[in-house]
């Protein structure tokens, strides 16, 4: 009979770890997508379901493991009762036959309890009133127009900011009106009063219709029409486009950062929720930006990069889409669902995909932290994935090796290989110091790792010249 027993627990095991974890994720205990449940996640994106893996991890508290650790963990029962837990919920095994397995055994009762719901558990405040994002992306057309609503006069750039893309950043006329760069309005009665009259005229909206778009918030108390205002930085906007060109956020690179200081920042407003005097403060959700190619040359590449300026850059001048994450840790949310979306599009999937961040990698352990968790996950895709590098005597971004001329002194090998080599170069210098490789660096500063990229890692697309 305890053959019997195994052989029928075994044949459970195997049908229960077939099941879509992301089903039973996502669809039966109702988890906020992109939400990790397992620490106080306020961070959308953190948490990802992989079903081809079948699979789950949180890229920021650690926690990982298949359909069955998830139902053990959360409901706090033991291997096998998760085991039939899950056979129960998918009809795998009926309650009589849980019942006769179980016949003398220690088998606790909660196997055949009803799911527990994670349902608007630890639910981020700052978005519980966000906006539909047809809605976003309409109000910020209007606000991506700068001040030329007051007059009407087209011009959407200072002097100074059409100076600094121009001679500093090196864009034509048609490449600044591509992406539709402006200078951030002044939060004067004058620009609202125009500005709301362009939404109105417009898309028919009033001024109800900023409640929950990333950058406005509202006075508390106030009913008037101008009780509306908005973050007012001086700077350039930079309008945040998805495939169809629809703005998803602005992102804005400060006139003046001081030390210590971000020059690039969110047109966000989450700070208003937690001010007596605000409310309806929005966060921005960190969109990601695609740029699309005059003439897509290469529809089966995809290349991935940080910040806009280079997107476009590699887009212009691969003839390629391009994405554009903004900030190394913030392709969490987006990413997956726009490669998906991007190959949904076109009708076919990418073959390649080649990351081209910064030449700094070679000494900033944080880019390649990020950069091996988004290949980790980019997995789900049937794709070769590479890493592109050159040393940075030919450029820090990759904008700045291609207005330089220096586009062949760029290499790639495999994203595996380069991810790989670069942890057992943590591994030996963690070995050989007997700490971890924060608090080396920390001590003997970054020169130690670079030096061990240079001795390791750069032959290796040397070799590829």
């Amino acid at each position: 009979m305890q053959e019997t027993r195994e052989s029928f627990f075994q044949e459970v095991l195997e049908n229960v770890r077939n099941i879509s974890i992301r089903d039973l994720i996502l669809n039966v205990y109702e988890l906020q997508p992109g939400l990790c449940p397992f620490h106080n996640d306020r961070t959308p994106g953190s948490f990802s379901v992989i079903d081809r893996k079948r699979k789950y991890y949180c890229w920021s508290c650690g926690e990982q493991g298949d359909a069955i650790k998830f139902v053990r963990e959360t409901e706090g029962i033991g291997f096998p009762e998760a085991v039939f837990k899950i056979a129960l919920i998918y009809g795998i095994v009926t309650e009589e036959q849980v019942a006769l397995y179980n016949s003398g055994s220690t088998f606790k009762e909660e196997t055949t309890k009803i799911v527990r719901s994670y349902d608007n558990l630890w639910k981020n405040s700052v978005e519980d009133h966000r906006a539909e994002q047809d809605v976003i992306s309409n109000v910020l057309d209007i606000f991506s127009q700068g001040e030329s609503v007051i007059e009407g006069s087209g011009k959407k750039l200072s002097t100074k900011h059409l100076e600094h893309l121009k001679q500093e950043r090196l864009l034509t006329d048609e490449e600044i009106e591509k992406v539709g760069y402006f200078s951030i309005p002044s939060r004067s009665s004058r620009y609202l009063k125009h500005f709301l009259q362009a939404l109105e005229d417009e898309y028919g909206y009033d001024q109800h219709m900023l409640k929950g778009v990333p950058g406005f918030y509202k006075k508390k108390g106030d009913v008037s029409k101008r009780a509306y205002t908005f973050l007012s930085i001086k700077g350039i906007g930079i309008p945040i486009r998805d495939l169809h060109g629809k703005i998803q956020g602005i992102q804005i690179r400060k006139d003046i950062a001081k030390k210590g200081e971000k020059r690039y920042i969110w047109m966000s407003s989450s700070f208003a929720n937690d001010e007596d005097t605000m409310e309806f403060g929005t966060g921005s959700g960190s969109p990601i930006h695609v740029s699309i190619p005059s003439k897509n040359q290469y529809p089966y590449v995809l290349f991935i990069t940080e910040g806009i300026f280079k997107s476009e850059a590699i887009a212009k001048h691969y003839q390629a889409q391009a994405l554009s994450i903004q900030g190394i840790q913030n392709w969490k949310q987006d990413l997956i669902h726009t490669i998906h979306d991007l190959e949904e599009q076109q009708n076919h999937p990418f073959l390649n995909i080649i990351v081209m961040f910064d030449s700094d990698v070679a000494s900033n352990i944080n880019v390649f932290e990020s950069l091996s968790a988004m290949v980790e996950a980019m997995k789900e895709f049937d794709v070769k994935i590479h890493y592109a590098w050159w040393e940075k005597d030919f450029g820090k971004g990759i904008d700045d090796v291609i207005q330089s001329g220096y586009q062949d002194k760029v290499n790639r090998i495999s994203a595996d290989t380069f991810v790989s080599t670069y942890r057992s170069l943590i591994d030996e210098i963690e070995e050989m110091h007997g700490m971890k490789i924060r608090d080396v660096l920390k001590d003997f500063g970054n020169e130690l790792i670079e030096e061990g990229f240079d001795d390791k890692i750069k032959p290796l697309f040397l070799k590829q010249r």
